[in-house]
């Protein structure tokens, strides 16, 4: 019973069910020769003949054997490949075959390619759909929503692994002049040009106010960078003056918010003070 159900097709894979079929299909020439043999031996026939008859029975069960092999291995690849593809995975087969299982071999791999392709172009769209989502139109800056995102992420990582990180935070006087004349986009441009591109991030909250987060620099290097992006919006054009707040981890805030808010303070003493100066926190 158990060497039945071992030969059962019903709930066993392809590659067993062929297995099967190329095993059962040589049991043929072995048969002829265990019948040759007998005979041989019943009425002393010519040996010579009966060897070379057993030898090409065992080269034809060698060949066909050979030749299943090669197509039960060729369609296992085939249907990996498709299941492969099935579950989202890209990976080519290599089969070097010129019969239909080539041609489906070829024909899978030219599935996953544009498969692949088509991932790449959609990963491509959402790249540019989740930059939409984080930039400001009028500006081309970072949006509240990534700034505040940002800073809370950069707070963590320096309390973690105790860095400093400073934030500038940056209102524009007389900000409806400025908006009607279209110079927002030139004081984006300061502002891009004192961040590192790398690191340091810069954004426009709303209005008027804008932000520069500087990961691993101390309040005092904050303090230079403001003053500079100060003189810088000051030469765009005569008469445009800010007033800017300067806040830096742990010294001022260990949260995003405490940070924003202290630099936004200091902001707010520099504009009672006068304009164009800079405050620390």
């Amino acid at each position: 019973m158990g060497f039945l159900k071992d030969l059962s097709l019903g709930s066993r894979g392809l590659k067993h069910k062929l297995t099967i079929i190329f095993s059962l299909v040589s049991v043929i020439p072995l048969l002829i020769c265990g019948y040759l043999i007998s005979y041989y031996f019943s009425l002393k026939g010519d040996f010579t003949q009966i060897t070379l008859i057993v030898i090409i029975a065992l080269m034809v069960i060698f060949l066909g054997w050979r030749i299943g092999k090669e197509a039960i291995n060729s369609l296992m690849k085939v249907v990996e490949q498709a299941k492969a593809i099935s579950k989202g995975s890209v990976r080519e087969v290599k089969i070097a075959r010129d019969d239909e299982l080539g041609e489906l071999g070829d024909s899978l791999n030219k599935m996953a390619s544009q498969i692949k392709g088509n991932i790449q172009e959609l990963k491509t769209h959402l790249e540019k759909i989740e930059e939409l989502t984080i930039i400001d139109e009028l500006t081309n800056l970072y949006n509240e929503k990534y700034m505040k995102m940002r800073l809370s992420e950069e707070i963590d990582r320096a309390v973690t692994f105790q860095h400093p990180c400073s934030l500038i935070f940056l209102k524009i006087d007389r900000f409806g002049r400025y908006l009607k004349e279209d110079l927002l986009p030139e004081v984006a441009l300061v502002l891009k040009r004192n961040a590192n591109n790398n690191i340091d991030k810069a954004g426009r909250l709303k209005g008027e106010d804008f932000v520069l987060i500087l990961p691993e620099k101390s309040k005092k290097k904050a303090i230079e960078i403001a003053e500079k992006i100060r003189d810088d919006i000051n030469k765009v054009e005569s008469g445009l003056a800010v007033n800017i707040g300067v806040s830096s981890n742990p010294l001022d805030s260990n949260s995003a918010e405490g940070l924003l808010n202290r630099a936004e303070i200091a902001m707010q003493q520099a504009a009672r003070e006068g304009e164009n100066l800079v405050r620390a926190a």
